[in-house]
């Protein structure tokens, strides 16, 4: 069973170009208040998965924003949801990262260079790498530091805190 189905075969001769697309969503002159995709439910139906993404170019993205995308409140929401295992699954190895990206040097349009990750290697290490100015790990209300280190390595217990090892204090 197939609801709709949208084929995309360009004819003999056709040039595709970055503003070929598959389905075009475009609203006009006024500002819709509901979702551009809702997928729902009707008398218990449901759908094994909501979305899923297959025959993505080596080089794209399965999910991207454009670059004239314009200000955002969030780039992904998924505090609605209930999770049974969790909000997001990514893969163990070098393949399944989280990568933030220097945009405050970037030209418009051009992705910026990765300036911090955070991954699980191949032997299950959860590995944080340093942005440019190093890591820091900050109080609840985001108001102070608790925790600095820095790209030469030196660690800064900058709130005033305790260093403990096995409960036991050895500095602060």
């Amino acid at each position: 069973l197939v609801g709709l189905e949208i084929d995309v075969q360009p004819g003999t001769g056709t040039t595709t170009t970055t503003d070929s697309l598959g389905l075009g969503i475009t609203p006009f002159n006024e500002a819709i208040a509901g979702p551009a995709i809702s997928v729902g439910t009707f008398n218990g139906g449901t759908f094994a998965n909501g979305v899923v993404i297959r025959g993505i170019a080596s080089t794209g993205s399965a999910f991207a924003v454009g670059s004239n995308a314009g200000a955002m409140t969030l780039g992904l929401s998924l505090s609605h949801g209930s999770y049974s295992s969790s909000a997001i699954d990514l893969g163990n190895g070098t393949g399944h990262r989280i990568t933030f990206r220097d945009q405050t040097h970037a030209p418009p349009g051009v992705i910026g260079p990765i300036d911090a990750k955070i991954y699980e290697d191949s032997s299950d290490f959860l590995r944080i790498v340093n942005g440019s100015a190093g890591t820091v790990i900050r109080n609840n209300a985001d108001n102070s530091n608790v925790l600095f280190v820095k790209n030469n390595l030196d660690v800064d217990l900058s709130a005033g805190g305790d260093l403990l090892i096995a409960g036991t204090k050895v500095m602060g």
